[in-house]
């Protein structure tokens, strides 16, 4: 008799053949017959079945026209059999044991999802990740969450059943940054139970390349963010009001995003969002960055930063 899978992991995949076979092998490498991989490719064009073909026995592979990262995760998802899910990037991997260790507390603690141990690799080299406290309520990760405080998909695992009724990943954040972010406050909005596991390690691949969704930029990028946190601010004012002042955060983030990237219209319209919200007028960040813009306001501060950037470039150039 099959056993029952326990968890399904889904790789959403685009022009990644360079990383791939490691990303497949740290979860081939558990052994695990409780276990469905299932690798979606967004429409590669660095013949990604060369690759894939090579795993025809142990994994699904999707090939789909190039719709986006969240098309790709929510093919998986309606194909997952798992009773938890767990979406691996396809530059990342895990150590092995991880996955059972995760799926074990997952369990123990009756999770909608957990966040695992994480860290950063950049150039061969790894840096541990920061983690919550363990006495963090839903509020306090989703705060620190939109403060700069974030646990990457290699290392949270999903109950299925709860991801499903949550809707998925969203079209909102298909083709822009930070939709796993958007993921977890639309969960924890909506009173997720969180668990937390001091096993395992998710590996957090930093690299250089156009594909990542993370190096994403411009104008279109930057409205989809606004766009996505003013559904979390609706759904947050109809369903969990108490979640306001991370919204107010959320927004004063894609204000001094916009006006980085100069898109000043933008962060204009984030900073009233957010300061309608936070009725205050408070600015967020370092001692110095708040400083700053309080004497000048966010808008000509960046705006000065990014003139000491080009000063400094062209001094070291």
């Amino acid at each position: 008799m099959k056993q029952p899978v326990t968890t399904t992991v889904i790789i959403p995949s685009f022009n990644a053949t360079r990383w791939i076979a490691r990303t497949i092998d740290s979860v081939l490498a558990d052994n695990d017959a409780a276990r469905q991989i299932i690798v979606v490719d967004d429409g590669s064009t660095d013949n990604p079945v060369g690759v894939l073909g090579r795993y025809s026995d142990r994994i699904t592979a999707v090939y789909q026209p190039n719709m986006g990262p969240n098309v790709a995760r929510n093919a998986g998802l309606a194909m997952s059999e798992g009773e938890f899910v767990f979406f691996l990037d396809s530059d990342d991997y895990i150590l092995p044991g991880s996955l059972p260790e995760w799926v074990r507390d997952a369990h123990e603690q009756k999770a909608d999802f957990l966040l695992g141990p994480f860290a950063y690799e950049i150039d061969g080299e790894r840096i541990p990740g920061r983690t919550y406290p363990s006495d963090a309520t839903g509020y306090d990760i989703a705060m620190k969450w939109a403060s700069g405080l974030f646990t990457p998909p290699c290392a949270v695992i999903w109950r299925t059943e709860f991801l499903r009724r949550l809707g998925g990943w969203s079209m909102l954040t298909n083709r822009a940054t930070d939709n796993d972010g958007e993921l977890v406050h639309r969960a924890l909005i909506c009173g997720a139970r969180v668990g937390r596991s001091g096993r395992g390690l998710g590996v957090y691949v930093q690299h250089s390349s156009p594909d990542r969704v993370s190096k994403k930029r411009g104008e279109t990028v930057v409205l989809a963010e606004l766009n996505w946190i003013a559904s979390l601010d609706e759904l947050a004012s109809r369903t969990n009001s108490r979640f306001m002042p991370v919204v107010a955060r959320l927004y004063y983030n894609a204000a001094r995003r916009a006006f980085i990237e100069g898109f000043p219209g933008i962060g204009r319209e984030g900073l009233s969002r957010c300061w309608r919200l936070d009725k205050q007028g408070a600015h967020y960040g370092s001692v110095r960055h708040k400083l700053l813009s309080g004497l000048l306001g966010l808008e000509r501060k960046e705006a000065l930063s990014a003139t000491i950037r080009r000063i400094r470039r062209s001094v070291s150039g």
